[in-house]
């Protein structure tokens, strides 16, 4: 193990974030807000000594990376493995389109994640397996302190597993846009991510 430090960061707000409708795959760039929250998120690591910043390749994760990025003139690396669950049919709804077409389906997302699979989308436990490969390799051959941008659901799932905790719970602390989460990586992290299987 070489990574010490990992950072999970959501990116800023985008105008379907503001709409309330299922981003996923869907490939906008930050709006002003967005900006503003990365700026304002960039800030805090003025101390923060940097050795990598990855991030989802999707536009708004991106953009977000390289505000940080800028600051520290560094150079962002998109992985694939880093995107946003596939919403399928329901991609670019707002919360009404959803339940008039998809009856439910939204609401018990949020109550038993595990247990929906999005009509022509992404299964939790597949995203799940995706990232658990993804990250215990990067953590394994970069150094120092990582940080990964990303997404909301991403974040919520690496947050459920690195701290030991079933997929159901990661909805538990939400990331704001612009928000993070902090881990110091330990062996039983490496071990936990290597030994996540389907539920």
């Amino acid at each position: 193990m070489s990574v010490r430090v990992c950072y999970f960061i959501r990116h800023g707000e985008t105008d379907l974030n503001r709409e309330f409708r299922c981003q996923g795959r869907q490939d906008i760039a930050l709006n002003e807000t967005g900006r503003a929250q990365l700026a304002e998120t960039a800030s805090k690591f003025d101390g923060t000594k940097i050795d990598a910043i990855y991030a989802s390749p999707l536009k708004r994760a991106m953009e977000s990376a390289e505000i940080i990025a800028r600051e520290k003139n560094m150079a962002v690396r998109p992985l694939d493995w880093l995107v946003e669950i596939n919403y399928g049919e329901l991609e670019g709804m707002n919360l009404k389109e959803c339940e008039a077409k998809f009856p439910g389906v939204l609401k018990t997302f949020q109550t038993d994640p595990v247990s929906v699979v999005f009509p022509s989308g992404e299964p939790v436990w597949h995203v799940a397996e995706r990232l658990c490969k993804g990250l215990s390799e990067l953590l394994e051959s970069e150094n120092g302190t990582v940080f990964l941008v990303t997404h909301q659901i991403i974040g919520g799932i690496a947050r459920s597993i690195l701290e030991g905790k079933p997929l159901s719970t990661l909805w538990e602390d939400k990331l704001v846009n612009g928000a993070f989460f902090r881990f110091e990586i330990t062996q039983d992290h490496i071990r936990r991510l290597r030994e996540f299987s389907k539920p």
